[in-house]
């Protein structure tokens, strides 16, 4: 993304939430290729909701929008 990384666009949405509660609970996932220790925990801190590896695991990825897209 130009001009933005993942944790600062979240923080921006995350602040948006202030105004609009929308924003506030707008579901983020970070899909990464970011694996040290320590890293899901980075982004969950940084306001995302959940956290993938690249490549992706179809079946994680099928589990995690189960999760987090409403019904």
């Amino acid at each position: 993304m130009p001009g933005m990384d993942g944790i600062e666009t979240t923080r921006y949405l995350r602040g948006m939430g202030e105004e609009n509660v929308y924003y506030k609970n707008l579901p983020i996932i970070a899909l990464t290729t970011y694996n040290i220790t320590g890293a899901k925990e980075m982004f969950l801190q940084n306001g995302f909701n959940d956290f993938l590896l690249k490549p992706i695991d179809t079946v994680r990825l099928n589990a995690v929008l189960e999760h987090w897209i409403p019904k």
